[in-house]
């Protein structure tokens, strides 16, 4: 059924208050498309954020290639891109945004890369810091402990600045490291991300209950759970800006959606830690709580 696709790769690129990165990442996209280039088609939503500057990206590049524009009246919020999942005629899908755009030719190098590697269910670009020095974003999947030490319970996080001197920092790859052949990881950022369709059956690309906090971290427990593996290609490089668009939700809406979504990924994975976590949470809420009101 696979071969019956009539393109290569099927992108998904949602906007929310980061429009005018578009613009770079559709420069830098068009510079690496060559007639040898896999084909492409691209969906493009602005996510609810009715910035007047979407439709002047949608003037400029309408015609320049197989893009397709969309706009949601209302945030959906991540889970806005299974909407488009079923429109997509890509033998492999492709996670995209405008905060990260290209540095190397991303699409021919994952693609190549899924196509020689079965064992790979998706595969992940290689990001950097726009001092172009490597951005460290793979992670381990989400256990009780890195919660504990990097989530959002303040109080266990000053013990976890502590704790992470001393043992690994939760992290694939080792800080001060910059490997430069593909690697395994087990949890990465969705902004340069391509999976086969082998690895969604029936299921929502993303988890409509997690709609901010662990997507990812989800998304790719359910590829390994399949028994594929997710692996970074360095020879597809992304330049990234950080959190552009979600930390425009403000510090009280991030703060609840994390909450939640982490809440969800436990429950989901660990029911046994999820107890525990939210225990703590409620805790932790009436510790600060308490605080702020002294």
């Amino acid at each position: 059924m696979l071969d019956n696709f009539s393109k290569d790769v099927s992108i998904i690129i949602l906007s929310w208050k980061d429009t005018w990165l578009l613009h770079d990442w559709f420069d830098v996209f068009l510079k690496f498309q060559t007639s040898t280039s896999p084909s492409v088609e691209v969906f493009v939503c602005d996510n609810g954020s009715n910035d007047p500057e979407f439709d002047r990206v949608v003037q400029k590049y309408a015609k320049a290639g197989n893009f397709h524009f969309f706009k949601n009246q209302e945030n959906e919020f991540i889970p806005a891109i299974n909407r488009f999942v079923p429109m997509a005629q890509g033998k492999y899908i492709m996670l995209a945004a405008p905060g990260a755009p290209f540095l190397t030719d991303v699409i021919g190098n994952l693609k190549e890369f899924l196509d020689k590697n079965q064992d790979a269910g998706a595969v992940s670009a290689k990001f950097y810091n726009p001092d172009l020095t490597f951005q460290n974003v793979y992670k381990k999947h989400l256990n009780l402990f890195s919660e504990l030490f990097e989530g959002r319970i303040f109080m266990t996080r000053k013990l976890g600045l502590h704790f992470l001197k001393f043992f690994n920092n939760f992290s694939t790859i080792k800080d001060g490291l910059d490997p430069q052949e593909p690697f395994l990881v087990e949890k990465t950022h969705l902004c340069a991300f391509m999976l086969r369709r082998e690895t969604l059956n029936d299921e929502p690309l993303i988890e409509p209950k997690i709609p901010l906090g662990p997507c990812d971290g989800d998304l790719c427990q359910r590829i390994y759970k399949k028994g594929f593996k997710i692996y970074c290609v360095p020879g597809a490089r992304c330049l990234h800006h950080r959190a552009v668009s979600v930390s425009q939700h403000g510090r009280d809406m991030m703060y609840k959606y994390a909450n939640l979504g982490t809440l969800a990924y436990f429950k989901k994975y660990h029911p046994f830690q999820f107890i525990l976590l939210k225990l703590l949470h409620i805790i932790d809420q009436y510790v600060q709580h308490r605080r702020l009101s002294k």
